[in-house]
């Protein structure tokens, strides 16, 4: 059994459908005001518990658990807080990883992110770099997986909310140059990478860059994204001193469009190495245009199946109705 901290976030909830698909059993850790509606919660074990909790944790990796994922963190999503960011992301995955060698679990995988470096001042990244030092000096049969820029469908994550605005806005606004460097990765790329750390010995006590195959700048990540949805839109470039005021200002909101990290992170080129990981465990991630297409024919037959599952629950009696145009409003 696989135990899943995070779970019902962006990655931990596509990881924990990914690998009960492949047979595998899962326990997810999880809140109890979690949102759990991205998991396949009658194949997967709850379990309810906190980073803070250092109680929960203990039972949260009781046998038979040897593998723990560690996707939970607070992000650079929401409004920027230091003191939750690093009982979070620090203090947390020092309780989880006492709650684990208490325990005798077995691996322990570590997501962080190409964030946490010494460069880069942000909170998030500054947190996750303390944390992964924890993992590092913890004693335990480790691996630390950094990310790049993840992507996938639903609608949780960094990515839903930057294709939500792209959506909605007259105009693309690009914070800064738009020219720094990012590898972005498929959301199942990283699932399977996943996987195939688990079972490899060789990635024990590793550290590996993740990205997708395609190095490109954030503004042709922008532009790829607007093409994969089929649209055209005028780019506008924001300097970044702009930015930071503008992120100031946004930081009394619980859910800003943008965060100061988020700006921070901008100064950040994420040209990540992925060599090690394809010659240690055969990492092989999709084109950033297939994986993109992808995305957004699952993020369609998610809304089909929504709409038929609303339809089946109505009280009302069904009608036969012929749409024409089938376009983006059909």
């Amino acid at each position: 059994m696989i135990l899943i901290t995070g779970a019902s976030g962006f990655l931990g909830s596509h990881l924990s459908n990914y690998l009960v698909a492949k047979g595998r059993r899962v326990r997810c850790l999880v809140r109890p005001t979690s949102d759990l509606s991205a998991l396949d919660v009658k194949r997967v074990e709850i379990c309810y518990g906190d980073l803070r909790d250092p109680a929960s944790l203990r039972a949260a990796v009781a046998p038979p658990v040897p593998c723990v994922v560690h996707c939970a963190a607070t992000t650079s999503e929401t409004r920027v807080d230091y003191a939750q960011s690093f009982q979070t992301n620090v203090e947390g995955t020092r309780h989880l990883l006492e709650a684990c060698r208490e325990q005798g679990v077995e691996r322990f995988i570590m997501i962080s992110t190409q964030s946490a470096n010494e460069q880069n001042p942000s909170t998030y990244g500054q947190t996750k770099l303390a944390a992964d030092l924890l993992v590092q000096q913890s004693g335990l049969a480790y691996t630390v997986l950094k990310p790049s820029t993840i992507y996938g469908p639903g609608s949780k994550g960094l990515f839903a909310k930057l294709a939500r605005l792209l959506d909605t806005l007259p105009v693309v606004p690009v914070l800064g140059p738009g020219t720094q460097l990012i590898r972005p990765i498929y959301v199942f790329d990283l699932c399977e990478a996943i996987l195939r750390c688990e079972s490899s010995p060789e990635t024990v006590g590793r550290t590996y860059d993740l990205g997708g195959r395609d190095l490109v700048s954030y503004e042709d990540f922008l532009r790829l994204i607007l093409q994969a949805r089929g649209k055209k839109k005028f780019f506008v470039h924001i300097p970044l001193p702009v930015c930071y005021l503008l992120a100031a200002t946004f930081s009394v909101l619980k859910n800003p469009p943008f965060t100061r990290d988020n700006v921070l992170g901008l100064n950040q080129n994420q040209v990540c190495d992925i060599t090690p990981a394809r010659t240690d465990f055969g990492f092989n991630p999709v084109g950033l245009r297939e994986g993109l297409v992808q995305t957004f024919a699952a993020a369609a037959q998610e809304t089909i199946a929504q709409a038929r599952k609303a339809v089946r629950g109505a009280k009302e009696p069904r009608q036969k109705v012929a749409i024409v145009g089938l376009g983006k409003m059909g």
